[in-house]
């Protein structure tokens, strides 16, 4: 059995929306703990719901295959943020970056894979 470079990038998208769903789900829902992180990072609690939106919204276009590349600049987007917030406005959770920068590698890797055929 044979697998194409397309059927990962779709496994591994598909893995991702059902991360970014649920993390954007606890965000948009008010979880304590996301309304904690959000406090003690310094944001305003309705950014919170602008990252749990962008998060959902990208989430569901990775599963849309034809626009899933789009779904991967978002959720690129709110890594990079993320990124920012653990390295710049809380550098004691730095050491958060690195996983961020794991998730954001795989991302970028699925959005190259599955952007339009024009664009190769």
């Amino acid at each position: 059995m044979k697998i194409e470079k397309g059927e990962i990038a779709v496994w591994v998208s598909r893995l991702l929306a059902i991360m970014f769903l649920f993390a954007g789900t606890t965000k948009l829902l008010g979880s304590e703990r996301d309304i904690g992180h959000f406090a003690a990072w310094g944001y305003p609690d309705w950014f919170r719901y602008v990252i749990g939106s962008a998060e959902v919204v990208s989430a569901v276009l990775l599963l849309i295959r034809r626009v899933s590349y789009v779904g991967a600049v978002g959720i690129s987007i709110t890594l990079l943020w993320a990124g920012y917030t653990f390295l710049v406005r809380v550098p004691e959770e730095s050491w958060r970056a690195l996983p961020t920068l794991i998730v954001l590698v795989i991302v970028g890797v699925v959005g190259y894979a599955s952007r339009p055929k024009h664009a190769q």
